[in-house]
């Protein structure tokens, strides 16, 4: 029987994986106990690749979600808020330290060879093509970086606006912001030209984003999950699309952004098809 696993990076217990293949009953399936403070993930290849804001970067075999294993780390990492995997690297938003790029082509022996310093704090990463995009704090926005030459990436453009930029997600032609004070877009049509073209305030603090076509899943500290839909000028929230208030053990947060497909970055939850092995997570607008 196919189901349907989370994969969440835990500040207690590490790595967890949950079976939610019903969403109002998460069930727990196993943990790999990581050390340190897990802050995001990424998956590629059956394996799980785990950012640690006290250091290093942790690789998790999870071809059996039911015992998932440690198998690899790069303790040449200080600082991992996030990390994003394509194509055999790893794109890690390494706090002061800026983009770090890895060699993951062998999961268990991961090694820098790239690295490319920010403006300010790297807190969050995505990748498209031949670019990073790196959501920064202080003011900073959101960094694009060339990573054609993985052993020398560049800052290849920067769009700024006031506020602590914390997770970042692309869909389509726009990059979606969380920051404290709500959701920013950008437009990445051309990377090398990004452009501010929407903004709006959230209840709380915006800690984490997910997209899909032209809809925005905000994570925010007070209000819970805030869904916004991208007009082409602006971006609005949608009162209609709210979530439901039941839940099951997890919170309505990840089932809401279970149930659409998505795959946020800082929150620390991805989702995957797997088969279970044996039984055994107001500003001023912006400006370029």
């Amino acid at each position: 029987m196919r189901t349907t696993l989370a994969y969440v990076a835990d500040a207690e217990s590490g790595l967890c994986v949950i079976n939610v293949a019903d969403s109002s009953n998460p069930q727990y399936v196993a943990s790999c106990n990581t050390p340190g403070l897990p802050s995001g993930l990424a998956l590629d290849g059956g394996y799980a690749y785990v950012a640690d804001l006290q250091g290093e970067l942790r690789v998790v075999d999870v071809r059996n979600p039911a015992a998932p294993t440690e198998v690899g780390r790069c303790d040449s990492i200080t600082q991992a808020h996030d990390v994003a995997v394509a194509g055999g690297k790893a794109y890690v938003a390494n706090g002061w330290t800026g983009l770090r790029i890895l060699d993951v082509t062998a999961p268990r022996t991961p090694r820098v060879i790239g690295h490319c310093l920010t403006a300010n704090c790297a807190r969050a990463v995505a990748v498209r093509d031949s670019y990073a995009y790196v959501a920064e704090g202080g003011d900073s926005g959101l960094s694009v970086i060339d990573i054609r030459d993985p052993a020398n990436p560049a800052v290849a453009a920067r769009v700024t606006w006031r506020g602590n930029a914390m997770d970042v997600a692309l869909s389509g032609n726009q990059a979606y912001v969380a920051d404290e004070w709500g959701l920013h877009v950008v437009d990445i049509t051309n990377p090398l030209l990004p452009r501010h073209v929407g903004w709006h305030s959230a209840p709380g603090y915006g800690f984490g984003v997910a997209a899909s076509g032209d809809r925005a899943y905000l994570a925010d500290n007070q209000a819970g999950i805030q869904i916004y839909q991208f007009l082409g000028s602006g971006v609005q929230e949608d009162p209609s699309l709210r979530p439901e208030p039941r839940a099951g053990r997890c919170r309505r947060a990840r089932r809401t952004l279970a149930g659409a497909g998505l795959r946020p970055h800082a929150s620390g939850l991805k989702l995957s098809s797997r088969r279970l092995g044996p039984p055994g997570a107001e500003a001023a607008p912006g400006r370029q």
